[in-house]
């Protein structure tokens, strides 16, 4: 068992570079694949697993040697889309939000419009 205030990468530390920026690059294309499905459960797991991996990449600065620059793009490109992926699902949400409450002010009117009626 470990100890509380263990850091959480130690579990990482007999893994090699290469299987960690392999890791990376699967979880974050899953967390695209999860966003672009509206499965917020998965994106969120998967952001957790991502975000543990990701942080024993930088702490051991494997995306800085010269033999994992095209992985570094592919991650930082990765990135860039699940960001995206994730603003055009919150514009979307937003959308629909704004046709709830526009059909909750219509039904509320009629509910005080037919007051008088009662």
């Amino acid at each position: 068992m470990k100890p509380e205030n263990a850091n959480k990468t130690d579990d990482l530390r007999d893994i090699e570079p290469a299987q960690a920026v392999a890791c990376l690059e699967k979880l974050l294309q899953d967390q695209l694949n999860h966003v672009h499905q509206d499965d917020d459960a998965r994106s969120s797991r998967t952001t957790t697993e991502a975000a543990y991996v990701a942080e024993f990449i930088a702490e051991n600065k494997v995306l800085e040697r010269d033999e994992f620059n095209d992985s570094r793009q592919r991650i930082l490109n990765l990135y860039r889309r699940i960001s995206a992926a994730m603003f055009a699902q919150k514009e979307k949400t937003l959308r629909q939000l704004t046709k709830v409450s526009k059909g909750h002010k219509a039904v509320s009117k009629y509910n005080e419009s037919t007051k008088n009626y009662r």
